[in-house]
């Protein structure tokens, strides 16, 4: 599916930083991708080559902690997108009462 496109590496980086956020083990099976597991602070442990086929033994560390980024998410990207949409409002706000002065107003 993905032939030889950056999407084969993409995946099992991605799933580092899973596995870090979370602090929790976790395995990944790819049919010709990259197969490996990666330990809950993100080393990685048993990876294939592409498009070999193998058989990979390990113990997955799974924990009940739940972690600040588990409980909350991407709290700091969604409060800059707030900031950001707040900012924008404000500013469309204040352009329209400036441009809506007339300069005969206007305050010396």
């Amino acid at each position: 599916l993905y032939a030889r496109t950056t999407a084969l590496w993409q995946h099992p980086a991605h799933l580092v930083m899973r596995a870090i956020e979370n602090r929790m083990g976790v395995a990944r099976s790819a049919n010709t991708g990259i197969s490996l597991y990666v330990d809950p602070i993100g080393r990685v442990h048993g990876q294939t080559d592409l498009f070999e086929s193998d058989i990979r033994i390990d113990n997955v560390l799974t924990t009940d902690e739940i972690t600040f980024f588990t409980r909350f998410g991407d709290l700091a990207g969604n409060g800059a997108a707030f900031a950001a949409f707040l900012l924008i409002l404000a500013s469309l706000k204040f352009s329209r009462r400036s441009a809506s002065l007339d300069p005969s107003e206007a305050q010396v």
